[in-house]
C-alpha cells in the first residue's frame, strides 16, 4: 500500500482546487469616454468644440494632455456614446472619474458634474493637490433628478430622467485647475436568471488556513 506524506496530501488538495469555474451574478462596470463638447462656462484653454479630445484618454495619470481651467470659475460637460446596460439590471451608482491638480498653493475647488433630464448636478467640491495628478471619483448612488435609484432606462438615455452629459465643475479656479482625463462609469448587477459573468479562479489552500485566491479572470 502506498503511503502519503503531508506534502503529498497538501499538494493533492491544491491540485483538486486549483481551478474553479463558476457562473455567478456579480457587480460589473461600463465606462464611456467623452465624444463631444456639450456645454461650457468660465475660462478654459483648448479649442471650443473639441476640448473633449484632450481628456478622452483615461486613465492619464501623468497628465500627457490636459485642460487648464481658470481663473474665471465655471464648468465643462461632454456628450458620450449611449450605454447599453442589459434590461433588468440593478444600477448601483453612476460615477465621474478623472485626474486633476491645481497650479499653486492657494485653495481652489473642483468636482465632477452630471447632466440628467435637462438639469445639471455637481458633486461636492474638493481642493485639488498642488502640482500632483490625483485620481478623483465622484459618485451618485441615486438619480439626482428623480431622487430615487437609477434605472436602466436612466443610464441608457431613455425617459425624462436620462443621463445626458458629464464633466467638470469649479466654484474657485484661482489658482487655475488642470484636468487630464475623464470617464463616466455605471456600476450594475445583471438580473437573476439572466446572463452571468463566468470566472475562472486559482486558489492556494495552506494546511490549517483559509483559501487564498491568487488570481481571477472573467471568461
Amino acid at each position: 500500500m502506498r503511503s502519503y506524506s503531508v506534502f503529498d496530501f497538501r499538494f493533492s488538495i491544491m491540485l483538486a482546487t486549483l481551478c474553479l469555474c463558476g457562473s455567478v451574478a456579480m457587480a460589473d462596470t461600463a465606462d464611456q469616454n467623452p465624444t463631444s463638447d456639450e456645454a461650457v462656462s468660465g475660462t478654459w484653454d483648448g479649442t471650443a468644440g473639441s476640448r473633449y479630445t484632450v481628456v478622452n484618454d483615461h486613465p492619464d495619470s501623468s497628465g500627457s494632455s490636459f485642460l487648464t481651467h481658470g481663473t474665471t470659475a465655471g464648468n465643462l460637460t461632454f456628450g458620450f456614446s449611449a450605454f447599453s446596460i442589459p434590461a433588468g439590471s440593478t444600477i448601483t451608482n453612476v460615477q465621474v472619474i478623472y485626474y486633476d491638480q491645481k497650479t499653486a498653493s492657494q485653495s481652489a475647488a473642483a468636482a465632477g458634474r452630471l447632466k440628467v433630464g435637462g438639469n445639471y448636478y455637481n458633486a461636492s467640491t474638493h481642493n485639488p493637490a498642488n502640482g500632483t495628478w490625483t485620481l478623483r471619483t465622484d459618485t451618485w448612488t441615486t438619480n439626482p433628478k428623480s431622487a430615487v435609484n437609477w434605472t436602466v432606462d436612466d443610464v441608457n438615455g431613455s425617459g425624462s430622467n436620462n443621463l445626458q452629459a458629464f464633466g467638470f465643475f469649479s466654484s474657485d479656479a484661482s489658482p487655475t485647475v488642470r484636468f487630464s482625463s475623464v470617464i463616466v462609469r455605471v456600476t450594475y448587477t445583471l438580473p437573476l436568471g439572466g446572463p452571468k459573468r463566468v470566472y475562472i479562479s486559482c486558489a492556494r489552500i495552506p494546511l490549517g488556513g483559509e483559501p487564498e485566491v491568487l488570481w481571477r479572470k472573467r471568461l
